[in-house]
């Protein structure tokens, strides 16, 4: 019984279609536009509506849209729940890194700016109490755009002065550890050429040019200020051991004497760790 059923479902199925088939076919009218929802009646529970916003924020990507054109036209706003056209733009990228006109001193001795360093470089990356240097070798630039037009912040200390990304890690005295340049206050001391020195002054300055030079120690002196070669992480030591991989990378180049070559803007191991993050905070 239970096969003849289905034969005769099957069946059925098959004469159906074919009847619909044969029979020509029933235009179908366009699709009414939607109409704004109606008004509830007293003593009725009411659906909420999430108007559209005038603004969208993409803060991964520094996008901001706006919306120019909502619908349904003529509805009140809070009843206007989709957006005709948006009007997007993106905003400048945050750097992570020096403007070009700051130095670094060559084992040479040579004092350069840093849009005149070259991979392979030995430069200066601490100076302790008793006046020994030690020198460290350029691998990389996390960040490295010579046509870029950035905000930094300024620092001065004594008749110096150091511009810097906000985010940028450098050495504070009060906190023994590496902090990001915007936590600092006038009055905090860091370390230049070994010795403390107290920030007299803090303004924020744009700079033509930035540069993220990655060393091999993972610090050091930029017009004399001890810098971490990170930005935008929560310490230095998780930093430094995130860059691990491309700190051999380069080893084993500069072993086998393969030629490094610069890539123009945010470096690509630098984008995938930063994409991996807010991957991780977007969950």
């Amino acid at each position: 019984m239970k096969a003849l059923f289905l034969l005769f479902v099957a069946v059925h199925t098959v004469l159906s279609s074919t009847v619909q088939s044969e029979s020509p076919p029933t235009p179908t009218p366009p699709p009414a536009p939607p109409t704004p929802p109606t008004p509830a009646a007293p003593g009725e529970p009411t659906i909420p509506v999430a108007p559209i916003p005038d603004v969208r924020v993409d803060t991964r990507y520094g996008t901001v849209c706006n919306c120019s054109e909502s619908w349904p036209k003529g509805a009140p706003a809070e009843m206007r729940t989709f957006c005709g056209a948006w009007n997007c733009t993106i905003k400048r990228p945050k750097v992570k890194c020096f403007s070009g006109d700051m130095t670094v001193k060559l084992n040479s001795g040579k004092v350069t700016q840093l849009h005149e360093l070259k991979l392979g470089d030995y430069i200066v990356d601490s100076v302790d109490d008793e006046n020994k240097v030690t020198y460290t070798r350029v691998v990389a630039f996390l960040h490295r755009d010579e046509d870029a037009h950035a905000d930094f912040i300024h620092l001065r200390f004594g008749n110096q002065g150091l511009t810097v990304s906000s985010a940028h890690l450098l050495w504070s005295v009060k906190d023994s550890n590496f902090m990001s340049a915007e936590s600092l206050s006038v009055g905090d001391t860091i370390l230049v050429e070994g010795e403390e020195s107290t920030v007299s002054s803090i303004e924020e300055v744009e700079k033509h040019g930035v540069y993220a030079p990655l060393t091999q120690s993972g610090k050091l002196l930029v017009n004399g200020v001890l810098a971490s070669c990170y930005a935008h992480w929560p310490s230095h030591f998780t930093a430094h051991l995130s860059f691990a991989p491309l700190r051999v990378w380069d080893s084993i180049n500069h072993f086998v004497g393969n030629e490094q070559h610069v890539q123009k803007g945010i470096n690509w191991y630098a984008q995938w760790l930063q994409w991996l993050v807010d991957d991780e905070e977007g969950h």
